[in-house]
């Protein structure tokens, strides 16, 4: 079953995410911040190989994408066994799921209450 957040090569879709997150036009400027070489890199772009969770460490540290999600969704890509594919893709949702609840927590936090009185009159 197809998520709406996989997709086929998901180190393409976090390397290009992270380019317009931080502005970057060039595949060099992501090879620099991975400390990677060329070919290393056109190997990952490709799919012939997969960044490691350092290498998805380093991207959601500098873009600020949440690395527990991203780390998520790179291991339900690698993974054989279906049980396994299953197992992260309930993670990944778990994951959102909280990430949303938050965020809906925090803005009625924050959000002016109308016609509210102060509590020390």
């Amino acid at each position: 079953m197809q998520q709406g957040w996989l997709v086929m090569n998901y180190e393409r879709t976090i390397i290009e995410k992270y380019k317009d997150k931080l502005g970057y036009k060039q595949d060099k400027q992501v090879i620099a911040d991975l400390g990677i070489s060329k070919s290393h890199f056109s190997e990952i772009k490709s799919g012939n190989r997969h960044l490691t969770d350092e290498q998805i460490v380093i991207l959601c540290n500098n873009a600020g994408f949440n690395t527990v999600e991203e780390l998520a969704k790179s291991h339900f890509e690698t993974a054989k066994s279906p049980k396994v594919k299953q197992a992260w893709s309930e993670l990944v949702k778990k994951i959102s799921a909280t990430a949303a609840s938050l965020i809906v927590a925090l803005a009625l936090v924050g959000a002016p209450m109308k016609d509210a009185e102060p509590s020390f009159l």
